[in-house]
């Protein structure tokens, strides 16, 4: 294959790929306005977009033909309302269709294929993906740990896994290091730490975090425990968490050797916290 062949084929698969996310990204915008608008037909299209590549991420009715939603349990049927409306909302909504697990496994049907399935069978599979994963972009959508992203947050992502690399070393990643050096010591400097080496490591979530500053305290503390251990020099270390703190604290001592009976919770005052 000639560059030229590569990159026309890249380009045809990324578009493709494309229209199928942005549809699924308008599902969530028409159906906020279907549940806010009784009985209007959806409209308002991507120019250039395909109907049936949009309407295939839409909850049953929200395609401006039979049904619409009024409200989050309410479905109607030519603006009579069916029995079983408020069952029919909670399996199909602009925010999820949802299946037990055992039913989407019979209806995503996967397996592992022996050849390669080309362009077409990849986009089949993005297609399950998109309809039965929960759509982030609608407004009714609301999680503790995280919302939908944006524009530049997906044309971030699109660069970092054209990008493809990991920032272990400077060597196979100069700029995205200096990129995340900059970033932690900002970081780091916003809660105060701002000598010559302040700086911070970026790691997936809390309980990550959490092991990360366990080891590094107990290296610092004793330093010997690095190449002896927990029980370096007669050590019997404990670890003091609040009542109220995460079960990650727990988590990291069975991790890191102290064993969870070296986890001590600490009371808290009952009206405060």
């Amino acid at each position: 294959m000639t560059q030229l062949d590569l990159t026309s084929g890249q380009s045809d698969l990324l578009q493709a790929a494309q229209s199928l996310v942005l549809s699924f990204i308008r599902s969530a915008e028409d159906g906020r306005d279907a549940k806010q608008n009784r009985n209007i037909p959806l409209s308002g299209r991507l120019k250039g977009q395909d109907d049936s590549l949009f309407d295939q991420f839409l909850p049953e009715g929200i395609n401006g033909s039979t049904n619409v939603y009024e409200g989050r349990h309410d479905v109607h049927t030519n603006g009579v309302a069916n029995d079983d409306s408020q069952a029919a909302c909670m399996q199909r909504s602009a925010l999820v269709e949802h299946h037990g697990p055992q039913k989407l496994t019979q209806i995503m049907d996967l397996e592992l294929p022996k050849t390669g399935a080309a362009q077409d069978g990849f986009l089949e599979e993005v297609r399950k993906v998109l309809r039965y994963s929960v759509n982030t972009w609608d407004p009714d959508f609301m999680s503790k740990l995280y919302a939908s992203t944006d524009a530049p947050g997906l044309a971030a992502e699109m660069v970092l896994a054209s990008l493809n690399t990991q920032v272990h070393t400077f060597q196979v990643s100069p700029a995205l290091t200096i990129v995340e050096k900059h970033t932690t010591r900002a970081l780091a400097n916003l809660f105060g730490f701002i000598g010559p080496h302040a700086g911070s490591v970026a790691v997936q979530r809390g309980s990550a975090s959490n092991v990360t500053s366990v080891v590094i305290a107990r290296n610092t503390l004793y330093p010997n425990s690095k190449e002896h251990g927990n029980s370096a020099n007669g050590l019997k270390l404990l670890l003091f968490t609040s009542a109220h703190g995460h079960y990650s604290i727990e988590k990291a001592a069975l991790m890191l050797g102290f064993g969870s009976s070296s986890v001590w919770s600490v009371p808290v005052d009952p009206k405060t916290g």
